[in-house]
């Protein structure tokens, strides 16, 4: 192999491994906006914590950043779901508590496309449906 080959190559290579670190790095940032998402939603209503607008708005902020990312992941849907179902919870307005609460439904089905065999989403599914009902009434 000549050298103007063996450099090509090694071109090659580098830019494989920069497209690869730049997906890692993506990867990486994606998975910190869910955890801390993930982490915020799970002190909601725990010793009658209710976030102030400020935490809602960067949860709401980081589950856009991620569904854009990937639109159908499940986990992110769920956690899309469970912030919707809080803020139908806090809603003191009847009509947009039901409209949240039937966007958590749609958004917990959706979670369940993508792995309709997990228990916990199933069991949330039931949980949102019974919220939707109560809306109504």
């Amino acid at each position: 192999m000549s050298a103007a080959s063996r450099r090509w190559v090694a071109t090659g290579v580098l830019v494989l491994a920069l497209f690869g670190a730049i997906d890692a790095a993506t990867l990486i940032r994606l998975h910190i906006l869910f955890t801390q998402a993930q982490t915020e939603i799970s002190y909601w209503g725990r010793a009658n914590y209710q976030p102030d607008e400020k935490a809602q708005h960067s949860v709401h902020l980081a589950l856009q950043t991620l569904l854009r990312a990937n639109p159908h992941h499940p986990d992110y849907l769920s956690l899309q779901a469970s912030e919707l179902s809080w803020l139908s919870y806090w809603q003191r307005d009847q009509s947009e508590s039901q409209r949240l609460a039937r966007a958590a439904l749609s958004a917990q089905q959706s979670a369940l496309v993508s792995r309709p065999a997990h228990r916990h989403s199933q069991a949330k599914m039931l949980e949102y449906e019974a919220r939707v009902q109560r809306t109504k009434n």
